[in-house]
């Protein structure tokens, strides 16, 4: 058998068993959910308004303006004059709230998170 030969076999066979596959496949019954045979069930009428939802006692409180603090002039340096949380000095470094605070304003040390 020549390498032509060999070549046009090994061909027509993958051909004829790739086809048998598909046909067989045809020939399995689809189940009656996914042949669409049977209505789907009503929804309920509540389902398409919203309730009123509990899930706004899981948000956190809105803060007021005046909330938000600001570091001091007691704070480090690369906090100075920015609010709490703000990043600083290097990656992942955040300024927080420092213990004793400052007189008149808050006292802020830059800290890794």
């Amino acid at each position: 058998m020549t390498l032509r030969m060999r070549t046009l076999s090994v061909l027509s066979g993958l051909l004829l068993a790739g086809s048998m596959a598909l046909a067989s496949s045809d020939t399995v019954k689809a189940s009656p959910a996914a042949s669409g045979s049977q209505p789907l069930a009503a929804l309920p009428a509540a389902a398409s308004v919203c309730p009123k939802a509990d899930f706004l006692a899981l948000l956190p409180a809105p803060q007021a303006a005046a909330a938000i603090e600001i570091c001091g002039a007691c704070s480090d340096a690369d906090c100075l004059g920015k609010r709490v949380g703000s990043a600083c000095g290097l990656e992942d470094m955040r300024c927080s709230v420092a213990v004793p605070a400052c007189t008149a304003s808050v006292r802020c040390k830059c800290t890794v998170i």
